[in-house]
């Protein structure tokens, strides 16, 4: 049941990449290529993810690679700056020393789009939103505070925005699942329990 939706899921995805490409290559307007390559680089991921589905129909376990944190996000950044609203404003801030990490890149593109876009809903489109990447040690002393955690060096990845923030007596919620601050019928996020989820298969830390 799920190879055959996927497999449909997938020609739709082709078609639409496929129309994408050739109006690329059929017109000089500057504003079109940049569309179609928007689409064409939102067709590659959304073939992952069938891919992913597939495989954990199969009963296979989730393909981790590694890959380089910054340049995962920076092809974040590229499909983000060009549908976000006019007035949010987009940084990143790369430490480039940081190593290789293993991970999923579908599920890292997903962490990082979805918590983006939730922040821009929450500063009602207009404010400023800051990708950061470093690293953390996390000692012996840490990790009482923390059952999950381990000592260490991780790299870490930080979003933060402008908005206003969430209430104080909602903070011990978040991780919920189910749990959102938007308003009944806008809650197409991918949610904090999910994201936590995601990084915990990664092998990090809350």
């Amino acid at each position: 049941m799920v190879d055959g939706v996927a497999h449909d899921f997938r020609n739709y995805i082709h078609i639409i990449a496929t129309a994408a490409n050739r109006m690329e290559t059929s017109t000089q307007d500057t504003r079109t290529v940049k569309g179609c390559e928007i689409i064409i680089d939102v067709c590659h991921r959304a073939s992952e993810l069938v891919d992913d589905m597939i495989h954990l129909s199969k009963g296979g376990r989730n393909c981790f690679r590694e890959i380089r944190i910054n340049d995962e996000v920076q092809n974040c950044l590229f499909l983000l700056e060009r549908i976000l609203p006019r007035y949010i404003q987009l940084e990143g801030d790369f430490d480039e020393s940081l190593p290789v990490i293993s991970a999923k890149v579908s599920e890292i593109a997903r962490v990082v789009i979805n918590l983006v876009n939730n922040a821009a809903e929450a500063m009602n489109g207009r404010g400023r939103i800051c990708i950061a990447t470093g690293k953390t040690l996390v000692t012996e002393t840490d990790c009482r505070f923390c059952s999950d955690a381990r000592p260490g060096e991780f790299v870490t990845l930080t979003v933060s925005d402008t908005g206003p923030g969430i209430s104080p007596r909602l903070v011990s919620r978040i991780f919920d699942p189910f749990f959102s601050t938007k308003q009944e019928g806008n809650n197409a996020g991918l949610g904090l329990s999910t994201v936590r989820n995601i990084l915990k298969k990664s092998q990090g830390l809350d």
